[in-house]
């Protein structure tokens, strides 16, 4: 899939306006999130090429960066690709601006990493197919999405605050989500894409918003962190690995 001149335009207009509203290095509660993401994803990433879809400001790059000898890094947002590069001066980083759809490359990749990347492109399953082709024989795709069964929603949802539990939120609809997952849909997406699912996992029991987060000691971040372990169908996100067939 790549995209025409005139929708190209509308989706640089999109993420431009998105990017302006988003900014997790200044939200301490959202850091510690994104760090929880890659603190289970890092261990399993192989490397030694590396390719991050979306980078925002930058959180993963600079962990990423430091472990893998080689890391490209793309993002549709000029605004991010320059926040980034200005944080990340390690020679081993390749930063390009470009939306994933229009994104061409010979290079092939160990492991491409799609952290809360699927939720804002207009079609997940095309972009799937074409990181499928930047896979090495034995490459594998991290997505990283968020959960529609969280226990947050399914609160949210009994107190009236959302109808159903794949209804967007005012995060959502802030941050540009056009979707909100489950393990069953992000299956369907993936199965779609001639994919298969390797491992699967979620991250971090979210009970209440981010909001009524913001306050908490790290200690207690770190013990819904580990009680998430054991509950992954309730987490705040969901984590799959996934392989060519």
């Amino acid at each position: 899939m790549r995209f025409k001149k005139n929708t190209t335009k509308k989706e640089r207009t999109r993420l431009k306006r998105v990017a302006g509203r988003y900014n997790p290095s200044g939200q301490e509660i959202e850091f510690n999130m994104i760090n929880y993401r890659l603190d289970v994803m890092m261990p399993k990433i192989k490397g030694p090429k590396v390719l991050e879809m979306g980078c925002s400001t930058g959180v993963m790059t600079r962990r990423l960066v430091k472990k893998f000898p080689t890391l490209t890094v793309i993002d549709g947002s000029k605004k991010y690709i320059e926040c980034v590069k200005n944080l990340v001066r390690e020679k081993n980083a390749k930063f390009i601006v470009s939306l994933f759809e229009d994104f061409e490359t010979d290079e092939k990749f160990n492991d491409i990493i799609m952290a809360n990347a699927l939720e804002h492109v207009k079609d997940p399953i095309s972009v799937l197919k074409k990181a499928k082709n930047w896979l090495r024989k034995d490459g594998r795709i991290h997505i990283i999405v968020p959960n529609a069964k969280s226990l947050h929603r399914r609160i949210g949802q009994k107190l009236g605050i959302i109808k159903n539990l794949d209804d967007f939120s005012k995060l959502d609809k802030k941050i540009g989500h056009r979707r909100v997952y489950t393990k069953e849909s992000l299956k369907k997406d993936i199965a779609k894409a001639k994919l298969k699912t390797v491992y699967e996992q979620g991250i971090f029991l979210k009970p209440l918003s981010y909001s009524q987060m913001s306050n908490w000691d790290k200690k207690i971040l770190d013990a819904f962190f580990e009680i998430g372990k054991e509950l992954p169908d309730y987490c705040s996100t969901i984590y799959f690995i996934c392989k060519r067939k």
